[in-house]
């Protein structure tokens, strides 16, 4: 059965909108994963904008008096 110039101009449309929306969302995805490097290397490269962290005090006796702790 021979196709129709309708049928043929129907899937050109259809690929067209297919190969549009593949390559929005490529360049979504690749503009998402340059974002991220970009905010991760600038944290890791820049020694400026790490703060300086607190120290964690822990209560030993505290935690003792808890009793869950196994005797050894």
């Amino acid at each position: 059965m021979p196709k129709t110039k309708k049928t043929k101009a129907n899937q050109e449309l259809t690929f067209l909108i297919v190969a549009v929306l593949m390559l929005i969302i490529l360049i979504a995805a690749i503009s998402w994963n340059l974002g991220f490097l970009v905010k991760n290397f600038n944290t890791a490269l820049n020694p400026n904008v790490l703060e300086q962290s607190t120290v964690v005090q822990f209560n030993i006796d505290g935690f003792k008096n808890l009793g869950l702790t196994k005797p050894l």
